[in-house]
């Protein structure tokens, strides 16, 4: 049965959330994967290279916090680079959005009359720009990113598509080159800040690779000789 790892790295309130909200969520991958829920960081770096391992589901943002989980993040980087489904048309939820994402990225996008709900502030419009939902190819593997903190049947719906593509080999994301041996990491919350210090508004991005970003050019410089493997071009861009 193929394996998922759903990565728990969050505080004590963040455990407490996840276990409230998704356990449904739970149940339903439960039912489909054979699924292993870790709080440690050691205990994923094995599992990165097990054939049975499908995907990986960062439930909370714990992998972002300061420099304690920066050669995690890597790793995890490093993993999805290697390697029909019906979704609702529209729903309804509360989200963090992801912005600057590409077009051919976002897996949802917000309407022209799509507006924030508020018992305290006015109707404002949404972003277009942005994106609750996004899915895209790295490497040979797939990163995808959910934004709703409250668990709709809309985004259960879309994580478990996602996560069948971590394990199909006929699907219309399949055209796109994905093979059977590929990878995936999935996130419901960003896990993209600097590359060195994990601030998660970072100002810059590698101008070649457009994946790691960084909050100075300091951290850029701390992190070339380890990037320089990967991309080899170390200009920056506005992100």
């Amino acid at each position: 049965m193929p394996q998922i790892v759903l990565l728990r790295l969050g505080d004590e309130m963040q455990t407490s959330i996840f276990d409230d909200l998704y356990q449904p969520l739970c149940d339903d991958i439960s039912q489909k994967y054979s699924t292993i829920q870790t709080k440690s960081a050691a205990d994923v770096r094995p599992l990165l290279s097990d054939p049975s391992l499908q995907a990986i589901l960062v439930v909370d943002g714990g992998l972002t916090k300061g420099k304690k989980h920066i050669a995690l993040q890597k790793q995890l980087s490093s993993y999805a680079h290697a390697g029909a489904i019906e979704l609702e048309r529209e729903y309804s939820m509360k989200a963090v959005h992801l912005k600057n994402t590409p077009a051919d990225s976002r897996v949802y996008v917000p309407l022209e009359q799509s507006r924030t709900e508020s018992r305290v502030f006015p109707p404002t419009a949404v972003d277009q720009e942005q994106t609750p939902a996004a899915f895209s190819q790295y490497g040979s593997g797939w990163i995808g990113y959910i934004g709703d903190v409250n668990n709709e049947e809309g985004s259960r719906s879309l994580l478990m598509a996602l996560l069948d593509l971590a394990t199909s080999t006929d699907t219309s994301a399949a055209s796109k080159g994905r093979s059977s041996n590929s990878s995936s990491t999935i996130t419901t919350s960003p896990i993209i800040g600097c590359s060195i210090c994990g601030q998660l508004t970072p100002m810059m991005k590698c101008g070649r690779c457009h994946t790691t970003r960084y909050c100075s050019t300091d951290c850029q410089k701390a992190d070339w000789k380890e990037h320089k493997i990967y991309c080899g071009k170390p200009s920056l861009e506005p992100a």
